[in-house]
């Protein structure tokens, strides 16, 4: 991406859009807590945002000199908490806290270092079934995972983390009665986006693969005999 800081977007002629270079890119991701387990034993909590899954697999962008990194270099183990869009005051009183004594160079100055994240944060941890660190009480889904694979991104600032999840744990209001589905009209995210914590919309559609549509007012219930067909592989 072009480096080059513009004090006014770049308009150009015939063209509908304009050309800007943002410092971020968070175009709209869901948060997560991630719970690692320090050198000592205790555990660290980091917020952050860059976030995707594909299977069963989560892939997580750290800063390389953050203490989640560090831990997760060391030691596989994680647990990767959703909150929800109520929790994000607890969500802020994390950001300006590191787990890194000293703090690291880029955060000074901003950041202070806090060895007990949950208290500060006024969260509680509880206890996890197959991995060490702990999940993230009153969060709406916690992912028990491992870490797989841990490398650097092309510039060296980063760790790029793929983490296999082991087990999924969902509160049962966010569930479709007596199915594995979580229910994405009870369950929304907090969203990140622009540095800016958002909650989900009203449900605008669905898409012809989803597993679980439902009717709006005013539409025909969604055909079984649709719904029963194979699925393309993504």
């Amino acid at each position: 991406m072009n480096s080059t800081n513009h004090d006014e977007p770049l308009i150009r002629p015939h063209d509908p859009h304009v050309v800007i270079t943002p410092n971020i890119l968070y175009f709209g991701t869901p948060v997560v807590l991630l719970s690692t387990e320090n050198d000592d034993g205790t555990f660290n909590l980091t917020p952050m945002s860059s976030a995707w899954a594909l299977g069963s697999t989560v892939v997580l962008g750290l800063g390389a000199e953050g203490q989640g990194a560090h831990n997760l270099t060391a030691r596989p183990d994680v647990v990767i908490s959703l909150p929800s869009p109520e929790q994000w005051r607890a969500v802020e009183r994390l950001a300006p806290l590191t787990g890194r004594d000293p703090v690291p160079a880029r955060k000074r100055g901003a950041f202070r270092f806090e060895p007990d994240k949950f208290g500060a944060a006024g969260l509680r941890p509880e206890p996890s079934e197959l991995v060490r660190p702990p999940r993230v009480a009153g969060c709406p889904l916690q992912l028990e995972a491992r870490a797989t694979r841990v490398r650097p991104d092309t510039a060296g600032r980063f760790l790029i983390i793929e983490a296999e999840v082991l087990r999924v744990h969902a509160a049962p209001h966010i569930v479709i009665p007596g199915t594995q589905h979580v229910d994405p009209i009870a369950w929304s995210p907090l969203i990140y986006n622009f540095r800016h914590y958002h909650g989900l919309g009203p449900e605008l559609g669905h898409s012809f693969r989803s597993e679980t549509p439902r009717p709006r007012p005013g539409e025909p219930a969604p055909d079984a005999g649709d719904a029963s067909r194979p699925r393309p592989a993504p």
